[in-house]
């Protein structure tokens, strides 16, 4: 490399080749993976990620498949974190059971190799961590992974059944997935030729790169001509109908063609296949129901990113009861706050942008007694002073960020009282992954905390009100 010549600034991740061996010790699933990656693109120069489960759930959720109910997800997580560190891949400050709040100050172990596998496995690949950003399901970064440890040498040989004792699963979920993969365009694959018997046939080659023609089977190059083929067929037609009318089997690309199209009749041709299939197999309800959902989440998503694009210049912006995403400024706060539901806010750390948000509803409080049982208090009349106190930082012409926010709760909390419950002193405290806030309450009072009257609250916050006046 020559004397003025820049070298490269984009951090990367390493990624040990160990990761994706079935035998190794150090084997990670495919939802570890994806964890570990993440954990370790936080990374500071002190080699360490100080996070929470919170925060991880949080963030992950898009790209992980966690269950839909919040405890779980956070006992999955809190799984992975220690199944990791029972492999010694990473280190943290609590041995077992870590609480879902605790802080946890995370390291990671280096030169991670196995001898035990054959001739011994070493070595690592390094990833731009933008790369990393880029995938949006655990299965495509596994298999991209996978892939890239053996584009330097001609390529990643592997037939299905070795596909499926790395990824962990069943034959036929490794071709639907690593053929996702493919279609996605992260990897590309070199279909191997037949013997002269056409009897046998030499197993897939794969990279992370394009083949060169010198390089491509005849196989190959025969697909790529039907393929080529059937694109111009497909781009000539006014609809993509995916599987829908051709009898294939239905995933998650095909609801969103379904989710997004305003063909009505075609819609009405899905439902019937949907019902056709769920009454001769009623166990496929379950997969089709949970292929939609995730394709709804992902265009909610998708929508999103398109939504914090839009107001990527504004100080303020807020989503509205009809779903629109507005610009929020000191001319119009009056007239919109009343529809006001969810308010953007930054958290980034130099506050350029907005690039995250909140719903009203986070100025409600929960409030968790002495045995951890949880009650949510719906409190309309704290969300109306929270989205007043939030027009003021308009009317000054400040970007909502989000050591604001917390102001904002906090200061709503101390407006309305909320340092009290019956006889036993409650502290307020807000979670450092953004979540929501909890009023916690010390252990030195054993006797049960007695049950809100909120009718007496509401007749007192009448009387209030009505004094303020």
């Amino acid at each position: 490399m020559g004397k003025n010549e820049k070298q490269s600034v984009n951090p990367k991740l390493i990624l040990y080749n160990v990761f994706a061996e079935p035998k190794s010790k150090y084997h990670l699933t495919v939802d570890e993976l994806f964890l570990y990656s993440f954990l370790l693109s936080n990374k500071n120069h002190l080699n360490f990620f100080g996070t929470d489960i919170n925060y991880i759930t949080s963030i992950i959720k898009p790209h992980v498949k966690l269950p839909y109910q919040m405890t779980k997800r956070k006992k999955q997580i809190k799984s992975m974190l220690l199944s990791m560190l029972n492999k010694q891949i990473i280190s943290f400050n609590f041995d077992e059971n870590p609480s879902a709040s605790a802080p946890l100050k995370i390291t990671f172990f280096d030169n991670l190799e196995d001898s035990s596998i054959g001739k011994g496995i070493k070595g690592f690949v390094p990833i731009d961590i933008k790369k990393y950003f880029s995938f949006d399901d655990s299965f495509d970064w596994y298999i991209y992974f996978a892939v890239k440890r053996f584009d330097s040498v001609n390529g990643f040989v592997s037939d299905y059944k070795r596909w499926a004792n790395i990824l962990e699963c069943t034959r036929n979920t490794a071709i639907s997935k690593v053929q996702h993969a493919i279609n996605k365009g992260y990897i590309f694959c070199n279909t191997g030729d037949y013997d002269e018997t056409h009897k046998h046939q030499s197993t897939n080659t794969y990279k992370t790169i394009p083949f060169s023609s010198e390089d491509k089977t005849k196989q190959t190059i025969k697909k790529e001509k039907q393929d080529s083929k059937k694109a111009t067929q497909q781009s000539s037609n006014e609809v993509d109908t995916g599987h829908w009318l051709n009898g294939g089997k239905i995933d998650i690309d095909d609801w969103k063609i379904y989710l997004t199209s305003d063909d009505a009749k075609f819609k009405k041709k899905c439902d019937r296949v949907y019902e056709a299939i769920i009454t001769k197999s009623p166990g496929s309800k379950k997969y089709l129901d949970r292929t939609r959902e995730e394709a709804e989440y992902d265009l909610r998503k998708k929508r999103e990113k398109q939504e914090l694009e839009s107001i990527k210049s504004a100080k303020n912006a807020a989503r509205l009861k009809n779903g629109s995403v507005v610009i929020v400024t000191q001319e119009n706060i009056d007239q919109l706050l009343p529809q006001i539901t969810e308010m953007f806010f930054s958290s980034a750390e130099d506050c350029s942008q907005l690039n995250d948000y909140k719903k009203v509803t986070v100025f409600n409080p929960n409030m968790t007694d002495e045995e951890g049982n949880k009650q949510k208090i719906d409190r309309p009349d704290m969300i109306d002073y929270g989205k007043d106190l939030y027009a003021q930082i308009v009317k000054k012409d400040e970007m909502l960020t989000w050591d604001k926010f917390k102001e904002l709760i906090n200061e709503v909390n101390k407006k309305f009282g909320f340092d009290t419950v019956g006889n036993h002193h409650q502290v307020i405290h807000v979670d450092v992954n953004r979540n929501s806030f909890n009023v916690l309450k010390p252990k030195l009072e054993k006797k049960k905390v007695e049950k809100i009257d909120m009718d007496a609250m509401e007749e007192q916050l009448k009387k209030e009100r009505e004094l303020n006046k």
